[in-house]
């Protein structure tokens, strides 16, 4: 999957999904009926690479993107999954 984003304040790209898991719940103690079919809740995880606006991996912006630039990345990714 792809998306384009912005980082890096209005650098625009492509975010291209490597890796999605969605976010599992897990079950409660009132659900089971034994402590091997108890599960804690799973937190969604993605994974993705960066490539500029010709579809070239652009690993130099990914180098210089921030934590800020990742959850943003994540979170715009997140609202279209």
């Amino acid at each position: 999957m792809e998306f384009k984003v912005r980082v890096l304040n209005g650098l625009p790209c492509i975010a291209k999904v490597t890796y999605y898991q969605p976010e599992e719940k897990g079950t409660g103690y009132g659900e089971v009926f034994s402590y091997s079919q108890i599960h804690a809740p799973v937190s969604a995880e993605v994974e993705f690479e960066i490539y500029d606006r010709r579809g070239y991996r652009a690993k130099w912006i990914e180098n210089r993107m921030t934590e800020e630039d990742y959850e943003s990345v994540r979170s715009q990714i997140f609202e279209c999954l």
